[in-house]
């Protein structure tokens, strides 16, 4: 028989060969159950997961507590420090005597003698540093007190401002030197003339004439509060002159941490214990 094409041949011998194939063996055929185990994706899988579940298990047993894991108030950062120190000082100069409170304890004192048994648990232990530190302290590095002694003095205001309504009219005349003139009365005849607007909401409002927020929360009055409870003692700060604490600024900065402490108290419990922190604690002792 003769081939019309090479093609056409390999063809007819492809079909043939397929035909006289031998069947495929018996044990390929097996079922899956006969199979090894130790190659089944499940098993695979399985493994995978546990080696995964040991993994954090070995780096937590590993993980021993060190300098780098301790908080920000307690150390600086070691991004933020300088291969070397560049405040080098010069032969003949004195060493600075300041020390500033690292110990808890003290700190926690303070905070009971100001705010009342267990005062010391009102704060959490990173807010009860940040409230008495200073910007001048560590060059700001383990954080300060600024925006919280800003948020605490509007508390303060706000509450001196009800104590002054509330107060008794007796007892709001200034003390002499630090409060505005009294307002003088009124002419008899023009007294006739005129009919002021009477609400009970306003009865209170004329005693803001005799004294302001500003007059009960001067200066002066808030940091003599703030040396009673000994708040000095513990504040962290760097004074420029060590031997002059009080041209170095230590009545700004003890009075800051005043409005600090209650600022981080508010923001910590919310406005109802913060303003009965602030008439308890402050404007009941300070010295109207």
């Amino acid at each position: 028989m003769a081939f019309s094409s090479p093609r056409a041949g390999l063809s007819i011998s492809r079909r043939v060969l397929q035909q006289c194939k031998p069947p495929l063996p018996l044990q390929s055929f097996a079922s899956p159950a006969t199979r090894s185990f130790s190659r089944s994706p499940a098993r695979q899988q399985e493994a995978s997961f546990e080696n995964m579940a040991a993994e954090p298990a070995t780096d937590a047993a590993d993980a021993v507590p060190n300098e780098q894991d301790m908080p920000r108030w307690a150390k600086t950062p070691d991004r933020m420090k300088a291969p070397f120190s560049l405040a080098i000082p010069k032969e003949g100069d004195a060493a600075p005597a300041w020390k500033i409170n690292e110990d808890p304890a003290v700190l926690d004192e303070f905070y009971e003698r100001f705010l009342g048994r267990n005062g010391h648990k009102l704060l959490p232990e990173e807010l009860k540093w940040l409230a008495v530190t200073h910007k001048s302290f560590d060059q700001g590095r383990r954080g300060f007190n600024t925006r919280l002694a800003h948020f605490g003095r509007q508390v303060l205001v706000l509450e001196a401002v009800r104590f002054i309504m509330a107060t008794p009219a007796g007892l709001s005349a200034p003390v002499e030197g630090e409060g505005a003139e009294p307002v003088p009365e009124p002419a008899a005849e023009l007294e006739a003339d005129r009919k002021p607007f009477e609400h009970p909401a306003l009865a209170n409002i004329d005693k803001l004439s005799f004294m302001q927020p500003q007059t009960l929360l001067s200066q002066g009055k808030i940091t003599r509060l703030a040396f009673r409870i000994r708040l000095n003692e513990v504040v962290r700060w760097q004074p420029r002159n060590a031997q002059d604490l009080k041209n170095s600024g230590q009545t700004i900065v003890v009075h800051s941490a005043l409005y600090a402490i209650v600022g981080a108290l508010s923001l910590q419990h919310g406005a109802a214990v913060a303003s009965r922190i602030c008439r308890d604690r402050i404007l009941s002792r300070l010295e109207i």
